[in-house]
């Protein structure tokens, strides 16, 4: 579906970015426009890990296509909500790369605990 993007390729990618450059993306969005390589996972996966956000010249859509399949769309809430995901992990890149070897294992990001929160931010139940 997502030509060269694998679980694998995420897994190996998240895994050698260290724990300190990461941040959720209300973090993110507060250091917007500062020289930085912290960022969120969708951030990581539209530029390069060690670049700062001036410093990205290029969009990466189908890393981040590939990455959203892989998580069922929740990457965002995944890397921010350490309350409704904490199973996956105490940090975001835990809960990340948590749920991607969840899905290489079982099939789904959540692995053997229950669905994911549904989320429904057009009525407001969320």
């Amino acid at each position: 579906m997502h030509k060269g993007y694998t679980l694998n390729y995420f897994i190996n990618y998240f895994s050698s970015i260290p724990d300190h450059q990461w941040c959720t993306g209300s973090e993110q969005l507060e250091i917007y426009g500062k020289p930085t390589v912290q960022h969120c996972a969708l951030g990581h996966a539209r530029r390069n890990a060690r670049t700062t956000l001036e410093r990205t010249n290029k969009s990466c859509f189908a890393r981040v296509t590939a990455l959203e399949h892989f998580l069922d769309g929740n990457t965002a809430d995944i890397n921010d909500d350490g309350a409704s995901f904490g199973h996956l992990g105490k940090t975001p890149r835990g809960r990340i790369l948590k749920a991607l070897r969840n899905r290489q294992k079982y099939g789904n990001f959540n692995g053997k605990h229950a669905e994911a929160p549904d989320y429904n931010y057009d009525s407001g139940n969320y």
